[in-house]
């Protein structure tokens, strides 16, 4: 079964492999835990059982798992978190897959408690075909940024050339009310605006 062991192993991830990565490298409140298959299944018995461990959870075509469904189904309302945590669900369109799906529809129509949850489906992709597209939608859907329209006289700010450590000089012009970058290669990007002080390619 998909929970023999599924408590050790977020033990682990809560008591030694966060606290190690943390420790060792430059890391964020930004975490996510991605699985297919079986994977999955771990994803989302930690995402019931570890709820603001990650920021976001990742199931991709789970092994059917009945009772670990139904949990999360009957404990969904009774969650309580602190701070948005996202959850993406996806299988391949060829899968069958109705237990899941059901799964899947009943959190995106509850979508309560800062709980952000999104369901797909691959066209004619099967169990394993679906991994590539699963993976790559997650981390759009991850990382996503709400686009907001900055006035010209804000954009004036960042015009001109910038230093950055390395001695790369980058260049930030406005044409037509658009923010562009040059890199140091000539390679010209639009910016997007996702709040007055943060922008993105």
């Amino acid at each position: 079964g998909t929970q023999s062991g599924a408590n050790n192993f977020l033990n682990f991830l809560k008591q030694e492999l966060l606290p190690f990565v943390n420790a060792h490298f430059r890391t964020n409140e930004q975490r996510f835990l991605l699985g297919a298959s079986l994977g999955a299944n771990m994803s989302l018995y930690a995402f019931i059982h570890g709820q603001d461990l990650f920021s976001g959870y990742l199931a991709i075509s789970p092994a059917k798992d009945e009772a670990l469904f139904s949990q999360i189904k009957t404990s969904i309302m009774e969650f309580d978190i602190s701070q948005e945590v996202k959850l993406y669900l996806t299988r391949g369109g060829l899968e069958q897959t109705l237990v899941f799906d059901d799964l899947a529809k009943s959190l995106v129509k509850e979508q309560h408690n800062n709980l952000n949850v999104v369901f797909e489906t691959v066209p004619e992709t099967g169990h394993a075909g679906v991994n590539a597209q699963g993976y790559t939608r997650a981390l759009q859907f991850f990382f996503q940024k709400t686009i907001v329209e900055i006035d010209e006289q804000t954009l004036k700010c960042y015009e001109g050339k910038f230093k950055n450590e390395q001695g790369e000089v980058y260049r930030f012009f406005i044409e037509n009310q658009q923010l562009y970058a040059t890199n140091p290669n000539g390679l010209i990007s639009p910016l997007t605006g996702v709040s007055p002080a943060e922008f993105t390619i």
